[in-house]
């Protein structure tokens, strides 16, 4: 059967990208009714080529939806065709449920919060003892040696967005403590491990039950690639430790707000090592929570970059580029705090 034919886009139905920081999302809805959601590249140049893949997004969710029981959407296609709607994308049919905003999970009554971190470990658990090479994902990246690839990569890609400069010919600029960290990444990094690696998973970019704990879909794969798990979970975690960092390192009174953290973190942590069948304590979990700053604090430094090159028109966009440097001093402490070798 012939497909009908694309069309010119209206007047008043133009895709709006100013606001979106990622790859850009949309909801589709067909003639009768069923709803789809595209996600496309971003438009203009980018700053990284290795961001933005939107192909590799479709892979991994068709691979993993039609080869585990692991909770993902639907993968429908993937187009290339950058004259279809401007760059390169795919759809996936929508699911129905419920998106926790809060990645802390302290908007939940306290009764229930246990029971959704309990499904959100397991299920991430669950995706890191897939065998990659069984669902047809053996080359989606690099066996081994993870961390030693992204301490180089992020380092460079943070020299990098460095030097973007914005209309008046300011310079983004280097991180503090940029050569510090860096060696000591290099001589602290923790023991290798290999599993696929989702690179956001966090509660919101994961769609639940409307009413209970269980996890219907992962969303947003961008990131995606073969990697260490505990990557994953210093990511995942990041939030409890962020939440301490002192609203200022400017040599005056510290202040940070006190939330109401119940379960604390050392007890997720527990969690997912009873579901990932791992030792606790974590050797070497100073490492992974303070690169997993560092790695935030560069993609915020990215952001600041898109800013500066007019890619970014959201204001909030130039407030994150702002805490790259409190980030960074956070991630400095923690390794100052660290064990010595």
């Amino acid at each position: 059967m012939s497909q009908p034919p694309t069309t010119e886009v209206r007047a008043g139905h133009e895709f709006v990208v100013a606001n979106l920081e990622s790859n850009p999302t949309f909801m589709l809805t067909s003639a009768n009714g069923a709803k789809y959601v595209m996600r496309k590249k971003p438009p203009g140049a980018l700053i990284s080529k290795s961001a933005h893949q939107v192909d590799r997004e479709y892979r991994v969710i068709k691979a993993l939806k039609e080869n585990t029981s692991l909770p993902m959407p639907q993968a429908v296609c993937y187009c290339s065709d950058t004259k279809v709607v401007g760059t390169e994308f795919y759809v996936m049919v929508f699911c129905e449920g419920r998106v926790i905003a809060d990645n802390m999970l302290l908007s939940l009554p306290k009764s229930e919060r246990r029971l959704y971190w309990k499904a959100i470990m397991d299920t991430l658990a669950a995706f890191h003892k897939v065998d990659h090479h069984a669902v047809g994902l053996g080359d989606y990246g690099k066996s081994g040696g993870y961390y030693t690839r992204q301490i180089t990569n992020f380092f460079r890609l943070s020299e990098d967005q460095a030097k973007v400069t914005d209309k008046a010919g300011k310079a983004v600029g280097h991180l503090p403590g940029f050569e510090d960290m860096r060696a000591w990444f290099k001589k602290n990094i923790v023991k290798d491990e290999v599993s696929l690696f989702h690179g956001d998973y966090k509660p919101d970019n994961l769609i639940m039950h409307p009413t209970k704990p269980i996890v219907l879909a992962i969303l947003d794969w961008e990131l995606s690639t073969v990697g260490h798990p505990l990557a994953d979970l210093a990511h995942l975690l990041l939030p409890f430790y962020t939440s301490e960092m002192p609203s200022s390192y400017d040599g005056k009174a510290e202040t940070t707000t006190k939330l109401d953290i119940d379960p604390p973190v050392e007890e997720l942590i527990k969690m997912y090592c009873v579901a990932a069948n791992r030792p606790y304590p974590i050797p070497g979990w100073n490492f992974c929570v303070a690169f997993a700053i560092f790695r935030m604090a560069v993609i915020m430094q990215g952001i600041a970059g898109r800013y500066a090159l007019g890619q970014a028109s959201n204001p909030a966009a130039q407030a994150i580029g702002a805490r790259v440097p409190q980030y960074t001093q956070f991630a400095l402490r923690l390794i100052e705090s660290a064990p010595k070798l």
